[in-house]
């Protein structure tokens, strides 16, 4: 199997996870915050879904010259020169965060995909808000990322 067809893999299996540990929270918990003081699971959906947003090109909507809300690390001078207006909050249902994050995630399978199999390779460089980096190491640390997420998710549902 080629690195390109093992990310790819990778990044399916990672995300459908993710949205299916969402969907284990019932609506009227989805945008409570953990009583243990992490953040409610639209607050994951609506990051994960910007950090998704930030590794498409700039063609679709996103890279290091869109805006972001969602990102994290707020007060860093990095995030404040994306900072812009959610198109959504915490407080839009469950049903739209989700749709809205699936279909990020469906683009962003379709742009990897028609990236070359050298696009794969270790020289291989895409424009992030932190310079140049390698796409086969970025998307790895996104697959690192959203699993992370996705065991905040499922402790949460523990939790409510």
């Amino acid at each position: 199997m080629s690195i390109k067809a093992f990310l790819l893999q990778q990044f399916e299996t990672e995300h459908q996870a993710f949205v299916q540990a969402l969907k284990g929270i019932p609506e009227e918990q989805f945008s409570r915050a953990s009583p243990c003081g992490g953040h409610s699971a639209a607050w994951m959906a609506l990051h994960i879904l910007d950090w998704t947003r930030l590794y498409l090109p700039e063609e679709q909507g996103g890279g290091p010259k869109a805006t972001y809300a969602y990102l994290g690390w707020e007060n860093e001078p990095w995030t404040q020169a994306l900072k812009g207006e959610a198109a959504m909050s915490e407080a839009t249902s469950q049903e739209t965060i989700l749709a809205a994050l699936e279909a990020a995630l469906a683009q962003a399978r379709e742009g990897y995909a028609r990236i070359p199999e050298q696009g794969f390779a270790p020289e291989y460089q895409i424009q992030t808000p932190f310079g140049e980096r390698v796409l086969s190491d970025s998307l790895a640390r996104q697959l690192r990322h959203i699993a992370y997420h996705r065991g905040q998710a499922v402790l949460l549902q523990r939790q409510l």
